[in-house]
């Protein structure tokens, strides 16, 4: 039987194997990469695409960017002072503002909206990844981090909730009267 230390180092090998390691692309290959990304000259199902090898570490590429950049007019290094304080108390989540993401880049945040299921374990593993770059003993306390996508703009009613809205990324506004 193998340990679970062992279990996630093969886990993550496995991950670098199939090429959802941590890539590290310069702008310019960001700037390339981005032409691919345009709406018109995708061919196929956007799902497949997302399944990419290319597109994940284009993705995790892109968040990082996200998480080490983005600025408010403070000129503050939001995400990186939420994992600074996030580390600090022991806790597993980080919280992505939607509108930030969407002004940061628009094709990202309608990936998380439409396929949260492929695109939130490439923002998951970046934020670990970052988290431990920062504090290198983080991975003994927690084995991994959750990116919350807060302050979606569009709210569905709970009532209105359509077979459509299965798999997405969604913001409901309902009051539970009974549960079991």
């Amino acid at each position: 039987l193998l340990n679970r230390s062992s279990d996630l180092d093969l886990e993550k090998r496995a991950r670098k194997k199939m090429g959802f390691g941590m890539a590290r692309m310069t702008d310019e290959q960001i700037r390339e990469s981005e032409a691919y990304i345009d709406k018109e000259n995708v061919k196929g199902k956007l799902l497949d695409w997302l399944s990419q090898p290319h597109a994940a570490r284009f993705i995790r590429s892109l968040f990082q960017k996200f998480i080490k950049g983005y600025r408010e007019e403070q000129n503050d290094e939001i995400y990186e002072n939420r994992i600074v304080d996030m580390s600090k108390t022991n806790k597993q989540s980080l919280e992505i503002n939607y509108p930030h993401l969407s002004k940061f880049n628009k094709f990202l945040s309608e990936w998380v909206i439409l396929h949260p299921e492929i695109v939130l374990p490439y923002l998951n593993d970046v934020a670990f990844e970052l988290t431990c770059e920062i504090f290198p003993r983080y991975s003994d306390i927690c084995k991994e981090i959750f990116v919350r996508i807060r302050d979606i703009p569009e709210t569905i009613n709970l009532r209105n909730l359509k077979c459509e809205d299965i798999g997405h990324l969604i913001k409901i506004n309902g009051v539970v009267t009974k549960r079991s």
